[in-house]
């Protein structure tokens, strides 16, 4: 998903400069609704496929003010980095991923 004018993207003109540039900086970002029994087999297809704990984004939603499952415990015994967002929108959950994604390389 890309949006006009992305700050990470503004930060980091200088290593963005091949076409190819989005293949670096790919990373799967899972949106999550009561999934605890599903998750595991994603986040294990995607470190199988060689993607990094550290590049994998879990965005867990719901219209609650906290989880509604065990999502956030799986995510945990994986060591992926993962996300709830009160707001129960698979639209919300995407724009969340993007963002976290992006600011979790700006800060780490």
């Amino acid at each position: 998903m890309l949006f006009d004018q992305d700050p990470y993207e503004q930060l980091h003109a200088a290593s963005l400069e091949s076409e190819n540039a989005d293949v670096n900086y790919t990373e799967p970002i899972v949106l999550c609704y009561k999934s605890e029994r599903l998750v595991g087999a994603t986040i294990a297809a995607a470190l199988a496929a060689g993607f990094p704990a550290s590049s994998i984004f879990i965005i867990i939603n719901g219209d609650s003010p906290t989880s509604l499952d065990n999502t956030e415990e799986v995510c945990k015994k994986y060591n992926v980095c993962h996300f709830w967002s009160s707001i129960g929108s698979k639209i919300v959950a995407q724009y969340v991923g993007y963002y976290v994604a992006r600011l979790f390389h700006i800060f780490s």
